[in-house]
Parts: structure tokens; sequence; C-alpha cells
């Protein structure tokens, strides 16, 4: 091709959160644009990397390029729009990054809330659910007999409202650690309900176990006097 036609040839790249091919003009290489889908703001990458992706993709422009943002800025990824669970390429790449580093925020932000997503629309019943073990629980320690259970479900509830609160958290910030933290408590969470799991088996058990011996017992006992 010409020069002059080299030059018009259009960028495309994909969108860092829907996976969205976009293409604009390679006068805008290095700068900032919104996707017209999820309105995530990329960086436009450079020709070499665009040509990579598959010519039978389809494509669609952005009406516009912000430049607004500057070099130093940090725009908040926002959340993919029709598609929660969409996730880019560079996030799955990070998906099996160490906890340490996802301690410190590292990875793609905007393609980690995208996976969160399900959890933060849930977030009514996931307050209902603390709130309601924090007031059982503390309905239950009023009484002796019932202090064990009303601590373990304080206990429960505290670490729900704790996830719940930092999942709205990164939702607001785009800050990864949180994400982390609430990951955590929702492990502790389960574990919890596990154990607790675990024991009414255990329970159930026994009590089964002595219906069995006190019938076993009634009938020797009822055929001895015979």
């Amino acid at each position: 091709l010409p020069k002059k036609q080299l030059s018009k040839m259009p960028v495309k790249f994909l969108c860092s959160s829907c996976n969205k091919t976009l293409r604009v003009s390679e006068k805008y290489v290095g700068k900032r644009a919104k996707c017209p889908q999820c309105t995530t703001v990329n960086t436009v990458p450079a020709q070499s990397a665009s040509e990579q992706l598959d010519s039978s993709a389809g494509i669609e422009s952005l009406p516009s390029v912000d430049t607004s943002f500057g070099n130093g800025a940090q725009p908040q990824a926002a959340p993919v729009g029709n598609n929660p669970y969409a996730v880019s390429t560079a996030a799955k790449q990070s998906a099996f990054q160490s906890s340490s580093q996802m301690k410190l925020g590292a990875g793609n932000s905007g393609g980690v809330l995208a996976i969160y997503r399900p959890l933060h629309e849930a977030s009514f019943f996931l307050g209902l659910l603390a709130w309601g073990s924090i007031i059982l629980g503390g309905i239950f320690c009023l009484t002796i007999v019932g202090a064990i259970q009303g601590g373990i479900m304080l206990w429960v509830g505290i670490t729900l409202k704790g996830a719940n609160d930092s999942i709205k958290h990164a939702f607001q910030t785009g800050n990864t650690q949180a994400l982390y933290i609430a990951s955590s408590k929702l492990s502790t969470y389960f574990k919890i309900n596990g154990v607790l799991m675990m024991i009414g088996v255990g329970i159930l058990l026994l009590y089964v176990l002595f219906i069995i011996v006190f019938m076993v017992i009634a009938v020797s006992a009822n055929a001895a006097k015979f």
C-alpha cells in the first residue's frame, strides 16, 4: 500500500473490560479512549500491537477520543455494561497471580470487578443475612442457655457484614485489595458454616444411634418378661 494509505489505517484493539474490538485513527496512539459499549477508558496501543487481532471479528468505531485524562491520571475502570461476566484477556492471565499480589491491588481491576459484580448486585441480601445473624445472635446471648449459639451467630453476622462492606468499598473505589479482604471473610464465613454443619450431622447421628439402642434395650426387656 502507498505510504498515504498506510497512515490512514485505523488502530484496532480490544477493550480491557468487555473485550469489544475497537477502532480509532492512528493519530490517537498513546492517548485515552472510552469504549462506547462499557465506557471503560483504554490507552490506544501502537499499530503493531493491533495486528494480532482477528480481522474477521466485529469492529465498532469509537465516536470520539477523550484525551482529558492526561499522562499521569488513573481513571477508574467502569463496570462492564451488557455482560457483567466478561473478562479481558489481561484479567484472565492475572487470575492466577499469587494472593500477595492480589492483596497489594495488582492485576486488572476492571476484570476483577466484573467477576465480583454478581456479589455486589446481591449486597442487599448479604446485608440482610448479616444483620439477621447479628440481631438473632444478640437476642440469644441474653439467655444463659443460648449464649454459645448467640456468640457463633454474632461471629457469622459480623464476618458476612465485613465481606459485604469490602465489596461495596471495592466498587466505589476500584481497590482490588478490598476484594481480597472480602474473599478472605467469605472464606471464613463458609468455614464456620461448614463446621457447624458437621457438628449438626454428628449430633443427629448420635441421636439416631441413641434411639436405636433404646429400642433394642426395650425390645430385649419385653422379651425377657415372656
